[in-house]
């Protein structure tokens, strides 16, 4: 429990019962009431009088309010973060057609045994991704059809950012792309 000492209406100094009185043995409960009293001291709280559906307690130094003191004060809720945008699948999908991509798809088939696995499986993959908002597998098939990709580490570093930046215009969910960026890491750098 900290404490103020009061002078008059001004908290001349506050802490704990050990720091304030170091030379005096409490209980476990701390300084009784009458000691208190004595001291000219009061215990400072933390439950400040406010608006719980519109204000919230905050930290601050100690300050008197009707005889009573005080560590936290009311202020204003922040207001509420903005909601993501709906993804503009149809955007997204559309984008998709884009022969840069359609190409890497394609050659995917010819490519390592892996980008053969993501490849015929990644339309079944961003369907689940759009439908029920399972992205991990529509991750895992862009990534082994990139490494199984014979393009050199420039062409697929650009292709990643393509991507990047698809997903971001297309509004697409912040933790796929933020998984997205973790697992191309390596290939974003400049």
């Amino acid at each position: 429990m900290i404490y103020a000492i009061l002078t008059g209406n001004t908290i001349t100094a506050h802490g704990s019962a050990s720091m304030l009185w170091p030379d005096t043995s409490f209980a476990a409960t701390g300084p009784n009431a009458n000691f208190l009293a004595d001291a000219g001291a009061v215990p400072i709280r933390s439950d400040a009088p406010y608006v719980p559906a519109t204000e919230m307690l905050v930290s601050c130094s100690p300050y008197l309010l009707n005889g009573k003191a005080f560590d936290c004060i009311a202020a204003p809720l922040p207001p509420a973060p903005e909601p993501d945008p709906e993804p503009d699948w149809n955007a997204y999908r559309l984008a998709l057609r884009d022969p840069a991509y359609v190409n890497i798809v394609a050659a995917a088939f010819t490519s390592t045994v892996d980008a053969v696995y993501g490849a015929a499986n990644i339309s079944a993959a961003l369907n689940s991704f759009q439908y029920q908002g399972q992205y991990q597998d529509y991750l895992e098939c862009i990534l082994l059809i990139m490494a199984g990709s014979t393009l050199s580490p420039v062409e697929k570093a650009g292709i990643a950012t393509g991507l990047l930046a698809m997903f971001n215009q297309c509004h697409l969910p912040s933790d796929f792309i933020a998984a997205f960026e973790a697992a191309t890491s390596s290939l974003l750098e400049p």
